[in-house]
């Protein structure tokens, strides 16, 4: 909220795409994780593979988990 709030001082109306993009970026990294794993985005199924992408994420071995490897 004040990262918006100062953007708003700084470039006006203009702030509205930090609003938007920020939340655009996470959800197009999301997308492109869960494919490259063979998860699906929405569902994330098949359980299984995002339970051990999920579980690698927080000890950071993701790429361990990638089934196309």
């Amino acid at each position: 909220m004040g990262i918006s709030t100062g953007l708003s001082y700084a470039f006006g109306h203009y702030s509205l795409v930090f609003i938007v993009l920020h939340p655009v970026s996470g959800l197009a990294f999301h997308i492109a994780a869960c494919r490259k794993h063979g998860i699906d985005w929405l569902t994330c199924e098949p359980r299984e593979f995002y339970q051990a992408f999920h579980d690698a994420w927080g000890r950071s071995e993701v790429n361990s988990t990638d089934r196309n490897a």
